[in-house]
């Protein structure tokens, strides 16, 4: 049985804290393996700004926390497992009491489903940016069928032009020695945004690395490197939630020299994960960036984890 008892009773809220993983993550583990409600991304997204806090209502967690990739706007999300629209009546309340708008954001679409709204009370909207891209690991291993050609295409060029120098490997993140060499090779690269370029949604992932690797020791995450003549010119970073056969991607960093890059570190975290016998992975958002949405489109996802925004069609009575 799951307990939620280290979370206070809405509407009272503390602060989430990487002590909470446990008792979270069998919470998180009953619903559908959302990136953003993954422990490690409320860790690092939604704390990016250490001002994370959880309440409970029933079997449902409110967060509140600031949105880095929404003007740093202050933000409420819900999940939970019944009584949902009691869990939604309260939180519009709430945020009317406080007086900020009334709206409740990355909310799964099994829990929008689950609204029912018959009367047309909520305004449910889908927050297309912000789908999540679920891959088959079988499917992207194979690189067959003409579904498949152009990854096909992109790895054969790559092996091809680089195949020769290039090692394959896993690195430890609790390992001071590894972290340093992939930091200095972000630097190198150019890709590591500095405090200078987080106001771009981009430049937000450099911040959210940097707080990555100040408590990689609490994620349990894993990093696949990729070295070309003892240099390491890419990473994959993912971890693997409390879902059996599924894997979350967090980051793929790379030195974008090196043509195709990208997508052969892509198809290597792929390859490593379908060996370990892991079926799927969560690709996460787009953030409806087109260069990225593109990619991600032609890496043909089997399928899509879908987030809602919901307000209230009506103000609230005082």
């Amino acid at each position: 049985m799951t307990t939620l008892k280290s979370f206070p009773l809405f509407p009272k809220f503390r602060k989430m804290e990487l002590s909470d993983r446990k008792a979270y993550e069998e919470f998180y583990s009953l619903m559908a393996p959302y990136a953003d409600y993954s422990f490690n991304n409320l860790m690092i997204w939604l704390d990016l700004n250490d001002d994370l806090f959880v309440s409970r209502y029933d079997r449902n967690l409110v967060f509140r926390f600031t949105d880095v990739l929404d003007q740093n706007k202050m933000s409420y999300a819900i999940i939970g497992l019944r009584n949902y629209k009691k869990a939604i009546a309260k939180l519009f309340e709430y945020q009317k009491v406080v007086k900020i708008e009334q709206i409740i954001t990355m909310v799964p679409e099994f829990y929008a489903d689950a609204l029912n709204d018959s009367n047309k009370q909520l305004i449910i909207t889908e927050d297309k940016d912000n789908k999540e891209y679920i891959f088959d690991t079988s499917k992207s291993y194979i690189l067959s069928g003409k579904e498949s050609e152009n990854l096909r295409y992109k790895i054969n060029y790559f092996i091809k032009h680089y195949g020769d120098d290039v090692l394959v490997k896993e690195i430890n993140l609790n390992d001071d020695k590894d972290r340093n060499i992939l930091i200095n090779a972000m630097h190198k690269w150019g890709s590591h945004r500095s405090i200078q370029d987080s106001n771009t949604k981009l430049g937000v992932e450099g911040l959210a690395i940097d707080k990555y690797l100040r408590i990689y020791e609490h994620l349990s995450s894993r990093c696949l490197a990729i070295f070309l003549s003892n240099e390491v010119i890419g990473f994959s970073i993912f971890h693997l939630p409390p879902h059996k056969n599924y894997a979350i991607g967090e980051h793929i960093k790379c030195d974008y020299k090196y043509r195709y890059i990208f997508d052969f570190i892509y198809y290597c975290t792929i390859t490593r994960l379908h060996s370990n016998g892991i079926r799927y992975i969560n690709g996460e958002q787009d953030l409806g960036i087109p260069g990225i949405r593109k990619h991600k489109q032609e890496m043909k996802p089997i399928g899509y984890f879908k987030k809602y925004n919901i307000s209230p069609k009506y103000s609230l009575p005082n």
